[in-house]
């Protein structure tokens, strides 16, 4: 940026005009905001009848000069105000009306001085007695308290809603405060991101024991970079660092409110966090009221899955050009360190340069990493980490994970997102950030972030992130886990040196919430017979019956006989290794190059599955069977299973694993000759029939079925669960393995659902195939149209119970499931003049399922219960577009 500059003489009125030159890189974003516009001129040295004027000469530095002020007398006095603890007055010497002192300069400052008028009033603060009475409040006596929240006025009563959820769950004291409460009496009522810190620093202070010491803040607000609240929306303050024009050298954290030792707040990059922070970057009620129950269903835990079992390690890929190159090997480094220490956890890996390239519209994409990124978040995962290059809308130059798909997600079964990268979580801008949407999505993408604020280097962000991971699987001496509150602040604490880079990471999400972790164990007893020890490796062959017998045990090892529910179970082929590309001309340490002469290194990962089913334990033991498909792949490497368990009654869960087996060999086995029974072929309903009508995004429903078991390896060459519309390679589908859900204790009994994506108007057929163990296969066929705006249609609506006397329970079954359809689906009640007592509306993404239930407890819209008697009750299903349909039932209240 160069400065401007123009000379004016004389007392004339004329205009003036000052030309800007803004250079900037050639790649970057052509683009600048203003910050301000200042003005700087010489005039006389007088006090132009004011009480105060201020004055210096930017040429006195290092220099012995003479000042005289014009036009003055006795009432004058100037001050030396250039260190503001130690003002001093000057002598001066008065001739006429010609007022002149002496001063000689010394060192890097230039002397600032103020000449004063002791006859003139000095400016009074304005008393509005309609705003400035300030109501009777006393934060300094609240007790003690593990949380604080800090809401605007109109987030009080949500956040009052979760102060009480910690309350009742983890018995936590909870303080939920104004920041105008907090203003008034710790920046004396002028709003300051310092007076927040003062307010923590209180009960830190005041601490006798650790115990009384607070734990969490939760900034229930969005925050913005300019703390002067010019911007219209209601906002929490902000910390920002003082370089704000380098982005090397800046940041916006939240840290700053939890340096709360005497020594701290001034120099952050070396102060330790004394707290776990996190923020809600809320701007309207509708939003904070849609996040607060988003995270009370993940806090209520009610989906006992295996997703629970499942981490996922993304990274990006490696540029020729690129100043670094090894963001595949830092989330390997990770991924290893949860499998050798937490290896009751499955690992995915979707590292960008382990998939082949392509090229759209220009652009570089990796469609297989992102598809098995996708897939993962679908099926459900517990944590989302992702090592790489990025920017506040997007993961990678190549989109692996863009902003317009985080508003599009569906996936309902919801992880913590780690994201490395730069600027993903800058919540102190005007636009909204992909880590903000992330965690702002109403029903999908992330319960929480560890995510940025500005730009960060990779090294720190590995340090940071290892960190990140050694604490979230960590116990504490208890047993119990971490919050992550206390997540983000361990791993802060246990990094030293590292500068600026870590203030740039902060949690958005709720610092007191705990993750949903799998309290108990699995263990595995026996195989075929033969007791599981430490020192025995089973090898397992092809077409082997094996049977598993085990239990579920407390931390200490001892069973839990009274868990009895369902155990799921993943037992995977042999591990394998795959390669990823390093851009680099030397070899390093277990890299070998390829014939391009480009270092590729190599990496574990299990990516074929032998077995996946659900099976009963009861009485905290369990015992199943399996056969093992042909198509193992032989490796004589070491296997991995997998086990979650889950007891929804008492609602508790458990994870396990076991890996000392191989694979190898064949075993005898008789051979039925016959392929999987497809028991159900359909789209949308199950009233579908070949050649009807469908909308333009159908969800494929299959129901299978063999004795010997379903095919699910990966490893025969086409011997996968797939399908394929119109003989088209554009819309070929062929893997569908991971979307294999087993029947409850039906060994090969299971199901498919895949939402289709958009599909033109007109007619289509669709081929569907799967195989059996033995490598056996059967095809289905199905003809359907597609109708552009096809109207959708409402099944089934029933009420129950009916009669009904203090709540009933509305399901309607529809015939416009799956992720791509967007649903519209609203309940009305009406007494029998037509007039409306209540309504539930809802939006979202269809369900996988086709029945949607809405409760009602029987209490009109204006908080009243309805009389006994007979009601009206109307569904109505809208479809993206306006299309609709309709059905009304009655209802008897008793």
């Amino acid at each position: 940026m160069v400065d401007g500059t123009k000379t004016w003489d004389g007392n004339k009125s004329e205009t003036v005009t000052a030309t800007v030159k803004l250079d900037y890189p050639q790649g970057q974003i052509p683009s600048a905001f203003l910050n301000f516009i200042s003005l700087n001129m010489k005039r006389k040295l007088q006090s132009y009848n004011t009480a105060y004027t201020f004055f210096r000469n930017k040429e006195s530095l290092n220099k012995s000069l003479k000042y005289v002020i014009s036009d003055a007398s006795t009432n004058l006095q100037v001050w030396n105000i250039s260190d503001a603890e130690n003002i001093q007055k000057i002598e001066t010497e008065l001739t006429g009306t010609s007022m002149s002192f002496g001063a000689n300069s010394s060192g890097n400052t230039i002397p600032e001085y103020v000449l004063v008028d002791v006859t003139k009033s000095f400016p009074t603060p304005l008393y509005d007695s309609g705003k400035s009475i300030v109501k009777n409040q006393n934060l300094h006596a609240i007790k003690q308290t593990d949380m604080v929240i800090i809401a605007a006025e109109a987030y009080m009563p949500l956040a009052e809603k979760l102060a009480e959820k910690h309350r009742e769950m983890q018995g936590l004291t909870v303080a939920v405060v104004q920041p105008e409460w907090i203003y008034n009496e710790f920046s004396s009522g002028t709003p300051d991101a310092t007076a927040y810190r003062r307010f923590m620093k209180m009960f830190y202070d005041r601490a006798t024991t650790a115990e009384e010491k607070p734990k969490y803040l939760l900034l229930f607000g969005d925050g913005h970079y300019n703390n002067r609240q010019i911007n219209p929306k209601q906002v929490l303050l902000s910390y920002q660092f003082v370089n704000s024009i380098n982005e090397t050298y800046s940041y916006g954290t939240d840290d700053y409110f939890g340096f709360l030792d005497d020594s701290e707040g001034v120099n952050l990059e070396r102060d330790v966090l004394d707290i776990g922070i996190g923020r809600f970057p809320v701007n309207s009620y509708e939003q904070a009221e849609t996040v607060l129950n988003k995270v009370f269903d993940y806090m209520d835990n009610k989906d006992y899955s295996s997703w629970k079992n499942t981490v996922i390690f993304t990274a990006d890929d490696t540029g020729s050009t690129d100043s670094f190159c090894g963001f595949s090997k830092q989330a390997d480094e990770l991924a290893r360190y949860v499998e050798q220490n937490h290896s009751q956890y499955m690992v995915v890996k979707s590292y960008m340069d382990a998939f082949q390239p392509t090229m759209a519209n220009g652009r570089k994409i990796y469609i297989g990493a992102k598809q098995k990124l996708m897939n993962t978040l679908k099926e459900g995962c517990f944590l989302f980490n992702y090592t790489g290059h990025g920017s506040p809308t997007s993961m990678s130059a190549e989109d692996m994970m863009h902003i317009s798909t985080i508003r599009q997600m569906t996936f309902k079964n919801l992880p913590l997102w780690i994201t490395a990268t730069c600027d993903f979580g800058r919540y102190d801008d005007d636009q909204v950030s992909a880590g903000e949407e992330a965690f702002l999505h109403p029903q999908s993408a992330a319960i929480a972030l560890f995510t940025t604020t500005r730009v960060v280097y990779s090294s720190g962000n590995q340090l940071m992130n290892s960190q990140f991971i050694k604490n979230i699987f960590a116990k504490n001496a208890d047993g119990s886990h971490s919050s992550l509150g206390d997540i983000i602040r361990k791993s802060k604490v246990n990094i030293a040196g590292d500068g600026g880079n870590k203030l740039n990471f902060i949690l958005i999400g709720d610092p007191a919430m705990k993750l949903n972790y799998p309290e108990w164990e699995v263990i595995l007893d026996s195989i075929n017979g033969y007791p599981v020890t430490e020192a025995t490796t089973f090898n397992l062959k092809a077409l082997e019956r094996v049977t598993l017998k085990g239990k579920v045990t407390d931390g200490n090892g001892d069973p839990i006989n009274d868990f009895t529910g369902t155990l799921q179970s993943t037992i995977l082929d042999g591990q394998q290794t795959s390669q990823s590309v390093i851009y680099s001309n030397r070899k390093e340490d277990g890299n070998i190059l390829d014939a391009n002469g480009l270092a590729r290194w190599t990496f574990i990962e299990y990516p074929n599955i032998v077995y996946k089913g659900k099976n009963p334990i009861q009485n905290g033991q369990f015992s199943f069977s399996y056969t093992i498909p042909k198509d193992i792949a032989y490796s004589k490497t070491l296997g991995k299973m997998n086990f979650y368990a889950s007891d929804e009654v008492q609602q508790k869960d458990a994870a396990g694993y076991f890996q000392q087996y191989t694979l190898s060999g064949t075993a005898d086995y008789a051979d039925d000759g016959s392929g999987p029974v497809i028991e159900k072929l359909y789209l949308n309903s199950e009233a579908f029939r070949s050649g009807d009508k469908v909308n333009e995004t159908p969800l494929l429903f299959v129901r299978i079925y063999d004795v010997d078991g379903i095919n699910l390896t990966g490893n025969g060459l086409g011997h996968n669960i797939s399908f394929c519309i119109d003989n088209k390679p554009e819309l070929t589908y062929k893997s569908l393995n991971h979307l294999f859900q087993p029947d409850d204790g039906i060994e090969g009994r299971g199901t498919v659902s895949f939402s289709i994506p958009e599909l033109p108007a007109g007619q289509h057929e669709l081929v569907f195939k799967v195989w059996d163990i033995l490598n056996n296969s059967s095809t289905g066929i199905i003809q359907f149209t597609v109708v552009k705006g096809f109207k959708p249609n409402i099944a089934t609506l029933i009420a129950a119970p009916n009669p009904a006397k203090e709540s009933t329970r509305f399901y309607i079954d529809h015939n416009r499931p799956g992720e791509e359809t967007v649903l519209e689906v609203e309940i009305r009640v009406f007494d029998l003049t037509g007039r409306i007592l209540w309504s539930y509306n809802h939006t979202s993404p269809s369900e996988l399922s086709n029945t949607y239930t809405v409760d009602w407890n029987l209490i009109e819209t204006g908080g009243q219960k309805v009389h006994p008697g007979i009601y009206l009750y109307q569904a109505i299903v809208k479809t993206k577009g306006g299309k609709e349909t309709t059905q009304a039932k009655k209802i008897l209240v008793l």
